[in-house]
């Protein structure tokens, strides 16, 4: 779906998407595992730009037309430790999380 980026913890390859969270207008920048999953809660799109934007499913919902499930890389990191509930919410602009390195 996009070119892949490395996990800085694991090292694992992840594609990193604009989700949406819920009815609101916030969105934040969330690592996805980089291959599409039928398990996955997050569905995604890739705009004309390249920029890959998902969306939270709920329950049993599915997918729409052009949409693929993926799984959030926070929940197969194995490396991964929480540190709180807060979501990361970029600035206007900034392209990239710091968190995630281009390899």
């Amino acid at each position: 779906m996009s070119s892949a980026r490395r996990c800085h913890l694991c090292n694992a390859a992840i594609v990193v998407a604009l989700v949406k969270h819920g009815n609101d207008d916030e969105s934040s920048w969330m690592p996805l595992d980089l291959k599409p999953s039928m398990r996955g809660q997050i569905a995604a799109t890739k705009d004309v730009h390249g920029v890959i934007h998902g969306r939270i499913l709920k329950g049993d919902e599915g997918t729409a037309p052009g949409e693929i499930r993926f799984i959030t890389h926070f929940g197969t990191c194995p490396k991964y430790q929480p540190k709180t509930t807060a979501r990361q919410v970029l600035p206007p602009g900034d392209p990239q999380p710091a968190l995630f390195e281009r390899r």
